[in-house]
């Protein structure tokens, strides 16, 4: 019987892992890896921190965030827009403005951010996240009463 950390032991243990990873699997891929293929297109990845936006509320609900600078050339990822109150996710319905590119409306719900807050009182601020679709991310702060 093999004790702990016995040769075997590992070796048993790394023959039940390839059996559940690789067993009984086709030997090919379900795609051409060969000759004659062109060469893919690089992709077009970018790291770095998220962008810095600024954000004005209007009214009690809906706020207007200036995106950075030259997100007017590129369309922002309108599902990745996020708002968050105390690290609890809002519902929001973000929205591009017609009339200035550089602009993103954001409709959110004023009775998820007063349940999130539930015993803050005075001012507090509120994180905006999104993507834009050339990769970059954007943030943005925007600051209730409650």
């Amino acid at each position: 019987m093999p004790q702990r950390g016995d040769a075997s032991s590992w070796g048993d243990r790394l023959g039940v892992a390839w059996q559940n990873s690789g067993y009984n699997q086709p030997p090919h891929t379900s795609y051409h890896l060969g000759g004659g293929m062109a060469a893919p297109p690089a992709p077009d990845a970018r790291t770095g921190p998220a962008q810095a936006a600024s954000a004005t509320l209007l009214g009690e609900s809906l706020a207007v965030v200036e995106l950075p600078v030259g997100a007017a050339q590129v369309a922002v990822a309108v599902e990745t827009v996020r708002l968050f109150a105390d690290g609890e996710l809002i519902a929001a319905r973000p929205g591009l403005s017609a009339a200035v590119g550089d602009r993103l409306w954001l409709v959110f719900d004023r009775d998820a951010v007063e349940a999130a807050l539930d015993g803050y009182r005075g001012r507090v601020e509120l994180t905006l996240t999104g993507h834009l679709l050339d990769g970059r991310s954007f943030q943005a702060r925007i600051e209730i009463k409650t």
